[in-house]
């Protein structure tokens, strides 16, 4: 009997928007904005998640175990497995050029009761205290369950990675706000002159400690938020089109 729930482990790749020290989920706000916030395991979409940045060496054999448990669990009536650009991103999109992202994902709570909270190890696999808090670029390890699905009523088709454990090999340093402008040349300096103040950094800049980098910001109340548009560059689109894994090789 084949086994429901296979787990693999992914070594050696980039932590990217951890967010596994608490369940998080989006929030909308009165003023039209979200963001994504830390909330109670049984609170509505709360959930675990962690996107994993990899190389294409790194990605093909998890592209590969993906598409066999989705081919070992396939009815007659689900698609085809899609092919590897649709199933990862773009690394360049959040600054990672040549590379590729994988979502990993564990909901706070199934219909029995909540689940069991994201193990975390340091590299001498010892156990994290509750709460550790994984930093954007970390390197790590991890383990995850494949679930194939093909939801009843609902679009979409696939294989989801669910989080399992995180093994920390190097712990990024925590990054502090940084000022999202550049430099400009002959401009004000405060170091050539008696000026001395606290800067406060721009809004758009890093926050980086537990990955809420990238989450949208409340624009100030007196100002509309405006939809973001998504722009997605020919560079972008060109690496995801260079992922090509439809190998019939298995995967060991």
């Amino acid at each position: 009997m084949a086994n429901k729930r296979p787990t693999i482990i992914i070594p050696n790749v980039i932590a990217l928007h951890p967010r596994i020290d608490k369940t998080y989920h989006w929030v909308k706000h009165k003023d039209g904005s979200d963001e994504n916030v830390p909330c109670k395991p049984t609170d509505n979409n709360a959930a675990y998640t962690l996107d994993l940045v990899m190389t294409a060496e790194q990605v093909k054999p998890v592209y590969l175990a993906m598409k066999a448990e989705y081919a070992d669990k396939k009815k007659d009536d689900w698609d085809e497995y899609p092919p590897a650009k649709e199933v990862f991103t773009a690394g360049s999109a959040f600054g990672y050029d040549g590379m590729y992202v994988a979502k990993t994902r564990l909901v706070g709570a199934w219909d029995d009761g909540t689940t069991t909270e994201i193990q975390q190890f340091d590299s001498d696999n010892v156990e994290m205290e509750k709460g550790f808090q994984l930093t954007r670029d970390s390197e790590i390890n991890v383990q995850v369950s494949l679930i194939a699905y093909k939801p009843n009523n609902i679009s979409g088709y696939g294989v989801s990675l669910r989080l399992r454990q995180v093994q920390v090999i190097k712990l990024a340093a925590m990054s502090t706000k940084a000022s999202s402008f550049k430099v400009v040349e002959g401009g004000f300096s405060s170091s050539d002159s008696a000026f001395v103040t606290t800067l406060t950094p721009s809004v758009n800049a890093d926050e980086g400690d537990i990955g809420l980098d990238d989450d949208p910001v409340s624009p100030p109340k007196s100002v509309a938020a405006a939809p973001a548009k998504e722009v997605v560059s020919d560079e972008i689109l060109d690496q995801l089109d260079s992922l090509n894994f439809d190998d019939p090789t298995k995967v060991a």
